[in-house]
């Protein structure tokens, strides 16, 4: 009976192991990428890019920075020196980007 009793614990444990692993291969960073436009600015495009595990963000005005994607927290992280770090999230939804107070909506 207890044989019986921890096979169905491992079992059920395996199962919940393999849940929570396919939840965290899921958080790829995917959902940035692609062309944004500011919800303020139509003139103002972002061109996010992945290429193996680094993104690329391209601006409108030429500008091609590398972030840092914060896989624990899904968000691109963008030093600027002594002007500090820009942190870009995504609203999942409303599948908009947000950062610093600025807006950016997918082209479609």
């Amino acid at each position: 009976m207890k044989t019986k009793h921890s096979m169905i614990m491992a079992a059920f444990l395996l199962a919940a192991m393999s849940l929570i692993l396919q939840g965290c291969a899921g958080a790829d960073g995917h959902e940035f990428t692609g062309q944004w436009q500011n919800v303020k600015d139509p003139a103002d495009l972002v061109t996010i890019a992945k290429e193996g595990d680094q993104f690329i963000v391209t601006t409108s005005r030429g500008e091609k920075v590398v972030p840092v994607y914060d896989k624990s927290q899904n968000l691109l992280r963008i030093q600027r020196g002594s002007f500090g770090e820009l942190v870009i999230s995504h609203r999942k939804q409303t599948d908009t980007l947000m950062g610093e107070g600025d807006e950016y909506q997918r082209v479609k």
